[in-house]
């Protein structure tokens, strides 16, 4: 699906390279992880807005719901968001960046969220 919206609206051009565009090189659970999270990033900062959906979770075939929202989401992306602000999108995530924040962060909010919950004395 991702492809088909970049062959026919050009939304993302060149986010994937020749061998990410090939289907028989997605063979693998963590290729296919790899290439939905890219997805997923860069329909999310071409909208600017976070998207709930997890590309683990696509590839086990779960939350079949939150993917639909993602793939409409995917077609707004690709149908309402000026070319300029897909590209700096693409650029992103060419460079590294993931909607997910950095490991550190994600760990700092978990060690919050357990101080929170601990009963005080």
């Amino acid at each position: 699906i991702v492809m088909e919206v970049t062959r026919t609206t050009s939304f993302a051009q060149g986010l994937y390279s020749t061998e990410e565009c090939d289907a028989a090189q997605l063979s693998d659970k963590a290729a296919k992880v790899e290439f939905l999270n890219k997805a997923i990033a860069v329909t999310s900062f071409s909208l600017g807005e976070p998207i709930d959906v997890s590309a683990n979770k696509i590839v086990a075939g779960l939350e079949a719901e939150k993917t639909n929202i993602w793939l409409q989401q995917l077609h707004k992306a690709a149908t309402g968001v000026p070319r300029a602000k897909v590209e700096e999108a693409v650029a992103r995530v060419q460079s590294g960046e993931t909607v997910a924040g950095s490991s550190k962060e994600k760990k700092k909010k978990r060690e919050d969220k357990k101080e929170k919950e601990e009963p005080k004395e």
